[in-house]
């Protein structure tokens, strides 16, 4: 009897923990850079199917005192998603730099993670995209299927697909200063920078995933790692994480493009009028 209770004890809790946490289901694939110095974007070095595991859900939340990691969540305008991160404040760290980008809709998540290492030449050279494409399976009925959503296969579908959204939402960041959230919309957008750069590994992975990074951070240069998801077919999310030539981090920019429609327009009118305003004040 007692084994008896003890395992619905066990089986009553991890059926609590499931709800609270989520059991995630998905593809996962890893690039990895070959011992040739070899690093393929279109071919996975390891997949993974119907990987299971739990992602807590407790963890997303701001968390500005870690003296390594810049851990931040940024909730989307429309309340239905956003952005989660761990991000390496700095690039001097002994043996390596890496980020982890979750973006997450509903109950579908896309989940990125990117490791630098050094080479022989003491740079810090990619070495491995991890990325996640993940569907909690407690909650399907409410969510939107992954295979719902309209597939991008590679940057030029992105572009063509984006190529007359000019309404952007931003929000953004001072790590220095956390608190202070500057939010803005404009008709400005800059997905091209990430296209038409040589000098940049851009792909796009499975769940829609986009990824520009440099393959190698050149000392004493600025650089910026993107990442972007298209969860619905209106909506693009991308998180810039800029870092000066010092290699920390300066700002953590997400923004929001969608088509440019009436309404978008008419609050964009508004919004430059009320900053019009307390300029003439």
């Amino acid at each position: 009897m007692i084994n008896l209770r003890n395992n619905l004890i066990i089986i009553l809790f991890s059926f609590i923990n499931a709800f609270d946490l989520g059991l995630w289901k998905g593809t996962t694939h890893y690039y990895i850079r070959s011992y040739s110095n070899n690093f393929d974007l279109h071919k996975p070095m390891i997949t993974t199917y119907n990987h299971s595991n739990f992602f807590n859900k407790s963890i997303i939340h701001n968390n500005h005192m870690n003296t390594r990691f810049f851990k931040v969540k940024l909730q989307s305008y429309d309340k239905l998603g956003g952005v989660s991160a761990k991000i390496d404040k700095k690039t001097d760290n002994t043996y390596f730099f890496t980020n982890q980008i979750n973006f997450y809709y509903n109950s579908v998540r896309s989940i990125i993670t990117i490791n630098y290492t050094y080479n022989n030449d003491l740079k810090l050279q990619l070495n491995s995209i991890i990325v996640s494409g993940l569907e909690c399976i407690l909650s399907k009925p409410l969510s939107r299927s992954l295979k719902s959503t309209m597939k991008i296969n590679n940057l030029n579908d992105l572009k063509d697909n984006l190529k007359n959204w000019r309404y952007c939402k931003s929000t953004i960041l001072n790590p220095k200063n956390p608190y202070k959230i500057i939010q803005k919309e404009s008709d400005c957008y800059d997905y091209e920078y990430m296209l038409i750069n040589e000098n940049r590994l851009s792909h796009v992975f499975l769940n829609n995933i986009v990824i520009s990074v440099p393959e190698i951070i050149d000392d004493n240069k600025p650089f910026s790692l993107l990442f972007g998801c298209l969860h619905t077919p209106d909506c693009y999310k991308q998180l810039n994480l800029n870092y000066n030539f010092n290699g920390y981090l300066t700002s953590v920019e997400f923004n929001e493009y969608e088509p440019y429609n009436f309404t978008n327009k008419l609050i964009n009118y508004i919004n430059l009028m009320k900053n019009k305003m307390l300029y003439l004040k």
